[in-house]
């Protein structure tokens, strides 16, 4: 996330649950994730650790322009409102976002109804993405590596005017 927000595009998160977004992540131990954002925890390059540090979950939280949880809307996903919301409160078109998401229906088919453009993290390459529905998401990816986003993103950006100039 935050190669994607030193570009100068907007980060938002949006989930099912209950839980405060920003909390999520200063919070020291979340019982939903797992996540652990104990002051004695390090994340570097050269550590091992698998839990992130307190500054780590800090500064994740200060990439987002927009938390939002089902709460917060009124509906959960697969529902368009969550969707809705998210443009309206950042007053970007529908058609000017593009929303990351590991769940097809929840995700993919939600964004694509709402006429936001979807990109499907299928950790599972060997799963079929579509999941018997016409719809298709407008990027696939494996993993949420930088080098394989920023090459799948920019070149659907290229082919569709993603991004004002």
């Amino acid at each position: 996330m935050r190669h994607i927000a030193t570009q100068g595009i907007a980060v938002g998160l949006f989930t099912n649950g209950n839980a405060s977004i920003p909390a999520l992540f200063t919070a020291h131990t979340d019982s939903i994730t797992g996540l652990n954002c104990s002051d004695n925890n390090e994340l570097n390059g050269s550590s091992p650790a698998t839990v992130p540090s307190q500054s780590a979950c800090t500064t994740l939280s200060s990439l987002l322009s927009l938390s939002l949880n089902a709460g917060d809307v009124g509906a959960q996903k697969p529902s368009m409102v969550p969707f809705i919301a998210m443009s309206q409160l950042t007053n970007i078109p529908p058609y000017r976002i593009l929303y990351v998401g590991d769940n097809f229906v929840h995700d993919v088919v939600a964004a694509k109804q709402a006429n936001i453009h979807a990109a499907y993290l299928c950790r599972t390459p060997s799963m079929p993405s579509h999941h018997g529905h016409d719809v298709k998401p407008d990027i696939e990816l494996t993993s949420l590596d930088p080098t394989e986003f920023d090459t799948k993103l920019q070149a659907y950006i290229n082919t569709r005017n993603l991004l004002c100039s």
